[in-house]
């Protein structure tokens, strides 16, 4: 019998700070994962690094407390092995190798600063399943605090994967350039010219709140999904709404109910520009492809067969 092992990822985001810990029953014949633990902390980092091009003092200060409490529950968990992935804002932050030195010397803990297009890699290795088979053209639309990534997908074959610096921090902070918007409009333009009949799947806390909220809410290739017409009223409702009048009426957090629009209105404009008829919306994130990730390595080092149902995998 074997033992189960765990695995942890740190999600270093542009509008917070994720810890995500899973154990795997390598005994059990569907290799099923079972979350034990996910830790959220807010802390916006993408306003310093996308508006002075560095992270200032009192984030960086702010980061060290919350990786040495991450470390702790590391050592807690007992996990087999972890990985902590920076992403957008770190990207941008000029003093990022003094940030990652920082860290390392307070934690002992080694941020690894990924590519959009890594990024997009995990996000899109995790949902590969819902890619499979009959489907239509699958575009998986990934929007984060500092970048979105576009994956594409027909039978099972990835036939595109791009990241864009365009995020909900940067919108809100006007830091978003016109030549990402134009290349932005030039993929979705592209894929509308070259292809048809397209299902839009969405990640990122942003969706998944809007999800929640929609009115209906059906079940469609078993993830939840939000209808064009539903989200397009939640934008117009709260987009005449203040900060604080969002956060009464959705019970939003603070540093949700302000970035929840721009991602709406990016998730809108994919769906009317691929005339889609909304968004389905999987529960795996970024953090679930870095363990996914972890698990699949282990499995190759000590010649471990992966099982044949991946979804219980996440």
């Amino acid at each position: 019998m074997m033992k189960p092992i765990r695995f942890a990822s740190i999600d270093i985001g542009s509008n917070a700070i994720r810890l995500l810990v899973k154990e795997f029953d390598l005994d059990n014949p569907e290799g099923e994962a079972r979350k034990l633990q996910l830790f959220r902390v807010p802390l916006r980092l993408g306003s310093d690094a996308f508006s002075e091009g560095k992270i200032g003092k009192a984030s960086r200060r702010k980061l060290i407390h919350v990786m040495r409490a991450f470390h702790e529950l590391l050592l807690l968990f007992e996990v087999e092995s972890y990985r902590a992935c920076a992403t957008s804002a770190m990207r941008e932050a000029r003093n990022r190798k003094k940030i990652i030195a920082e860290v390392r010397l307070a934690t002992g803990i080694p941020i690894e600063v990924v590519s959009g297009e890594e990024e997009a890699r995990l996000v899109s290795d995790i949902r590969f399943r819902y890619a499979q088979g009959d489907s239509p053209y699958v575009l998986f639309v990934d929007v984060g605090g500092g970048s979105t990534e576009l994956n594409l997908f027909h039978g099972g074959v990835q036939l595109s994967r791009a990241s864009f610096n365009i995020g909900t921090v940067r919108v809100l902070t006007g830091t978003v350039k016109d030549d990402a918007y134009r290349h932005f409009e030039e993929a979705l333009n592209s894929f509308k010219a070259g292809y048809s009949n397209f299902d839009v799947v969405g990640t990122g806390g942003n969706i998944n709140k809007l999800v929640r909220l929609a009115k209906e809410n059906p079940a469609y290739r078993g993830m939840r999904f939000i209808t064009y017409s539903d989200l397009k009223q939640l934008y117009d409702t709260m987009k005449g709404m203040s900060v604080e009048e969002r956060m009464v009426a959705y019970n939003l957090k603070p540093d949700r109910a302000d970035v929840i629009v721009p991602a709406a209105e990016i998730f809108l404009h994919v769906v009317e520009t691929l005339q889609a008829t909304g968004v389905s919306v999987p529960t795996a994130g970024l953090s679930d492809g870095i363990i996914f990730d972890l698990f699949c390595n282990y499995c190759k080092k000590h010649k471990i067969p992966l099982k044949a149902n991946e979804e219980d995998l996440l």
